[in-house]
């Protein structure tokens, strides 16, 4: 089966980027003639909600072709109002946060907002929206790339390139109107690569999937957010086992706190006795879930004996279907690196690869994503059962059980620690050794650990192997997009040089023989360009002072959160002084706290703290200001 893909290309010579000036009618009248041909059941295009989809709109209202569009791209008749109304995800003659200007004397419908279909926010993240606005032709999913790629990678995008509307075209390229040909090639190029990066991702197979479970449509699977379809899903096992719940949101919406995710606290420090293993549970969450009978209709408040509830019954179905896939993954996983090992020995051999072993290999590997989507949508989609519990707009809101499934997963972590000690105690009477094999998650040697989910190391697969290509990494900061090369050259050369199987000095001494080597080295201007993203909400000082001093000096600022903007121009302008300190002191503090010169004195009163968690939070946040404290004495001395 093949998808169908409809390429769209405008005549962008004679187009004008105001709307006062209009290309030919024909234009339009053969968008809505190519559209009737291909008929197609997904619509592709990028960042289409911030201009295509409102000049399209906008100017079939202006040259009164919007009924006649519709008439050709679905065959029925509508008025022009009912359209607007109904099938605009947007509205006419308002000039929202799209680029293109509004022709001055726009007409306002004056309709009010509750009685119209209004575009639709996707949630990209925790702090970040995307407005979708698209028109909706029956039987067609429009999908903006942009949207379901930033949702996947929300901080890879590292530039916006704005396009200058309000500038004629004549003026501001006169050049590229002697080559509109190679622009016109350039963006069939475009309009393809859409296709191919969402084939890549296996985006569309994702959105099936997470359809054919939860009872929702594919339009559903992309615009919605993952707790509408825990509903609807619920609502469809509801129906099955006799339970009749309202879909009403409550009229006092209930608002307060309940505690996050748990993370164990790690011995900060590095590892060289023994190699660190990491140990995996499947699927946590919804595991307790199920473990504990955690359900809306089953919290009960009282000491009471209670049915098995419907959280687990669904969870319980959906975990199994998981463990069914992931079986099949990993018989699929073995045929595919062995076909792998097959073709890397034959190109070492500089022989031709035989084209069966080619197609055989690239089958393998359809099926393998394909399979490897669809666990991780289902993986994706048990985890939000959880978040939906404290979703206090949601029928299944229940306060007491989304505050008491973490303290559940800290219960479990202690029994575990337990029983690791029990068994370890009775290995260490029988056979001298306290050391349990088991399956591995990974499996790192010599391993560093720097906080909470923060560490770093090497990993052996298969094989003993103390060079690497590449550590293995998590939580630490280098890994971020935002951060400057000088950052990531020291926090790279601290951590090689410190798991370095030769090594015999503490990261302590690695940190101060990197500072005087960083001190002593030239560095590129571009090298110290740090990246920030504008939260009002987050109490980020850096950034938000660098915003007010704009509006203070009446600079451009981003139209709208989440907007990038490059000043680094300025201070290279003004041959400005590069505070050097400031990124030393910054990128390396995480590194040598856990020194005992750092800790805080027995008699402190963090020490006396009888809540653990609260008590290692703090000691982490006093380690950090005392290292901070030392490296910002030693580099002056260094100056």
């Amino acid at each position: 089966m093949r998808d169908r893909t409809l390429i769209l290309t405008w005549g962008i010579k004679t187009q004008s980027r105001e709307l006062g000036e209009f290309a030919k009618i024909h234009d339009e009248e053969t968008f809505a003639l190519y559209w009737k041909a291909f008929i197609p059941d997904i619509q592709f295009g990028f960042s289409d909600s911030k201009y295509d989809w409102p000049f399209i709109i906008e100017r079939a209202c202006r040259l009164n072709l919007l009924e006649w569009m519709w008439k050709q791209m679905t065959g029925s008749f509508k008025s022009s109002k009912e359209i607007q109304k109904w099938n605009y995800y947007g509205k006419i003659g308002v000039k929202s946060k799209n680029s293109f200007q509004i022709k001055k004397g726009a007409t306002d419908n004056n309709e009010e907002e509750n009685d119209r279909t209004q575009s639709i926010i996707i949630k990209i993240s925790s702090e970040d929206n995307y407005i979708s606005i698209f028109f909706k032709i029956p039987g067609c999913v429009p999908i903006d790339v942009r949207a379901c790629f930033m949702k996947l990678y929300p901080r890879a995008e590292v530039d916006k390139k704005k396009v200058k509307e309000s500038i004629s075209l004549n003026k501001s390229h006169p050049s590229t109107i002697q080559n509109m040909c190679e622009v016109a090639h350039y963006c069939i190029i475009d309009a393809l690569c859409c296709q191919e990066l969402m084939v890549k991702r296996n985006v569309i197979n994702d959105y099936r999937e997470v359809a054919s479970i939860a009872y929702v449509s594919l339009f559903d699977s992309h615009y919605r957010a993952n707790g509408m379809k825990v509903r609807n899903l619920l609502g469809a096992y509801a129906n099955k086992h006799n339970i009749l719940f309202s879909t009403r949101q409550c009229k006092n919406i209930e608002k307060g706190e309940y505690p996050g995710i748990y993370v164990f606290p790690p011995k900060k420090g590095i590892e060289t006795k023994r190699p660190v293993t990491g140990l995996d549970f499947a699927s946590l969450y919804p595991s307790l879930i199920m473990a504990y009978n955690l359900s809306p209709e089953k919290m009960i408040l009282t000491y009471r004996e209670a049915d098995i509830g419907l959280y687990p019954i669904v969870l319980e179905d959906l975990f199994n279907k998981r463990v069914n896939l992931k079986a099949q993954l990993a018989s699929l996983g073995k045929k595919k690196k062995h076909l792998g090992k097959m073709i890397s020995l034959v190109k070492e051999k500089g022989k031709k690869i035989p084209e069966s072993l080619n197609s055989e290999y690239s089958s393998i590997c359809f099926d393998y994503n394909c399979l490897n989507s669809k666990q991780f949508a289902l993986k994706v989609y048990m985890n939000t059962f959880y978040g939906e519990a404290g979703n206090s707009k949601s029928p299944f809101f229940f306060h007491e059980l989304a505050g008491g499934i973490t303290p559940v997963v800290k219960i479990t972590m202690d029994v575990m620690k337990k029983l690791r000690d029990q068994v370890n105690a009775y290995l260490r009477i029988k056979n001298s050794t306290s050391y349990l094999k088991m399956v591995y998650e990974e499996v790192l040697f010599p391993v560093c650990f720097t906080g909470k989910k923060k560490y770093f190391g090497v990993p052996h697969e298969e094989v003993v192997n103390f060079k690497p290509d590449n550590l293995f990494k998590k939580g630490i900061d280098t890994v971020k997009q935002d951060q400057s090369q000088l950052f990531k050259f020291i926090g790279e050369k601290i951590m090689w040089e410190a798991i370095d199987i030769n090594n015999t000095r503490s990261v302590h001494k690695i940190v101060e023989d990197t500072l005087i080597e960083v001190q002593n080295k030239e560095w590129d201007f571009n090298e110290f360009i740090i990246m920030g993203t504008w939260r009002p909400k987050k109490k980020n000082l850096c950034n938000n002072r660098f915003i007010e001093r704009m509006r203070e000096r009446n600079e451009r600022i981003p139209n709208s959160v989440g907007d990038f903007m490059k000043y680094a121009n300025i201070a290279k302008e003004f041959n400005m002084e590069i505070d050097i300190n400031y990124y030393l002191e910054k990128t390396v503090a995480r590194f040598i706290i856990d020194d005992n010169r750092y800790q805080p004195p027995s008699s402190h009163k963090i020490m006396q703290l009888k809540d653990l968690d609260e008590k290692e939070k703090q000691i982490d946040a006093y380690s950090q200001k005392e290292a901070k404290k030392w490296l910002t004495k030693y580099i002056k001395a260094l100056n």
